[in-house]
């Protein structure tokens, strides 16, 4: 999939995180992911 929050100057994760939800995915392979965008996972 393509981030569309890879140019976001502020919130790019969260934004990529809520991306992925709403995209359905099931699996985040990462090699570290943002406190406020791990929240968005639960």
């Amino acid at each position: 999939m393509e981030n569309p929050a890879a140019e976001a100057q502020g919130g790019a994760g969260i934004q990529a995180a809520q991306f992925l939800v709403d995209q359905g995915a099931d699996v985040l392979i990462t090699v570290r992911c943002g406190q406020n965008a791990a929240d968005i996972f639960g």
